[in-house]
């Protein structure tokens, strides 16, 4: 393929470089663009999906289409297959980006639900091929990506920046890492560099003999998944090293793959997943021209992770997303050992009324220090009670 005949340099317009912005809220990025040149959608940059993915058939609608044949998809939980369909041709315009057009895979229904765990809308999932053959810089501090033609990025830009041992496939980066869970051996382990995941580490325990779980472990949620919500385990591992960074008792997610649909894990190319709470820490420059991967850390890189400390897990619903909603409370956490239970609706947090909240706040306040006190107020069907509990750190 000739370089001119690229996809993602249609987003250039002959420009050496172009920037946009993003949000990122509750460890997700953000990017708003234009659908079928008027809708306005906001989508998900998703390093670890190689497609571009639109939840429900009523949104992708809304642009032109021609719609082609149905394939089955898998989750990100590796335990559920869907239909889905292809569609060509769909129309796409980044803040100040030129329009361009994209084949799209659409869902037949929106089983993700992202915006219980996000507090936002979100239409879809933008993947790698929506930016193939560019050179991505991916920037937390400022907010901003910046793609770079290829063939006229200065490399200079990169002299000071660490270049990983990484591999690229299907248009997905893995990357080399080590890890050291019990304070014994260490080992080398591939991690999917995945924006679309909302945490640091996860490693698939069943995927070497040495990623057994830490001696402490919490049930925990790690997000959603095509099958509903996903569930696994966490605990802290003694180190973790990205290149020269190391991370010391690193809280990390573990999940198993589903041998039963799957078959054999042997032939699998990663060990786990690096998310977005790892990948805030640096500035990072994505070549998928070159399948290459910089990163250089922002200042205090190590500093202490925040995690959940109260045991719930809160979704947003409601038509505006403003209503929050107990999903799950951990047995055994403050919240538990408190009373509160799944169904329960916040109308209090603190001194804050539900009008004062956000689901990004909510999470903040529940990952603050140990010792801090949460006092609560919720509707339990038709009565309303309050709680209070100390936060404490469970792992």
């Amino acid at each position: 393929m000739l370089l001119s005949q690229v996809p993602g340099l249609d987003l250039l317009d002959g420009n050496k470089k172009q920037r946009f912005y993003f949000q990122y809220v509750q460890g997700f990025i953000l990017i708003e663009v234009r659908y079928g040149h008027f809708f306005p959608m906001k989508f998900i940059y998703d390093t670890g999906a190689q497609n571009t993915i639109i939840f429900d058939y009523a949104s992708a609608g809304l642009s032109p289409l021609n719609y082609d044949r149905q394939i089955l998809i898998t989750g990100a939980d590796l335990s559920f297959q869907m239909k889905a369909q292809i569609g060509r041709g769909a129309i796409f315009k980044i803040q100040d980006l030129p329009t361009v057009k994209r084949d799209i895979i659409i869902l037949h229904e929106d089983f993700l639900e992202l915006e219980e765990i996000i507090g936002q809308k979100v239409h879809g999932i933008m993947g790698s091929d929506f930016f193939k053959g560019l050179i991505i810089e991916l920037n937390f501090k400022k907010g901003y990506i910046e793609i770079y033609h290829p063939q006229k990025f200065n490399y200079k830009m990169v002299e000071d920046y660490e270049k990983l041992d990484v591999f690229y496939s299907e248009g997905k980066p893995y990357v080399n890492t080590v890890v050291n869970i019990h304070g014994r051996d260490s080992i080398n382990a591939k991690l999917l560099i995945d924006t679309g995941a909302a945490l640091g580490l996860l490693l698939h325990n069943d995927t070497h003999p040495s990623l057994t779980l830490p001696e402490k472990t919490i049930r925990g949620s790690l997000g959603k998944g095509l099958s509903g919500d996903l569930t696994g385990y966490i605990g802290k591992i003694n180190s973790f090293s990205l290149g020269k960074y190391k991370f010391n008792n690193l809280v990390t997610y573990y999940q198993q793959y589903n041998k039963l649909i799957f078959g054999d894990t042997s032939y699998i190319r990663r060990n786990g997943i690096l998310g977005t709470y790892l990948l805030d820490r640096f500035s990072v420059f994505l070549d998928y021209a070159r399948s290459d991967l910089y990163i250089k850390a922002i200042k205090n890189y190590n500093k202490k992770f925040k995690y959940d400390k109260s045991g719930l897990v809160v979704f947003a619903t409601g038509k505006n997303l403003n209503e929050y909603v107990i999903n799950d409370v951990i047995e055994g956490s403050p919240a538990y050992e408190a009373g509160l239970l799944p169904g329960d609706k916040i109308i209090k947090m603190g001194w804050r009324r539900k009008s004062f909240l956000t689901l990004e706040k909510i999470s903040k306040i529940l990952s603050s220090d140990k010792d801090k006190e949460i006092k609560i107020k919720v509707k339990r069907g038709e009565e309303k009670r309050t709680f209070s509990f100390t936060l404490k750190d469970l792992l």
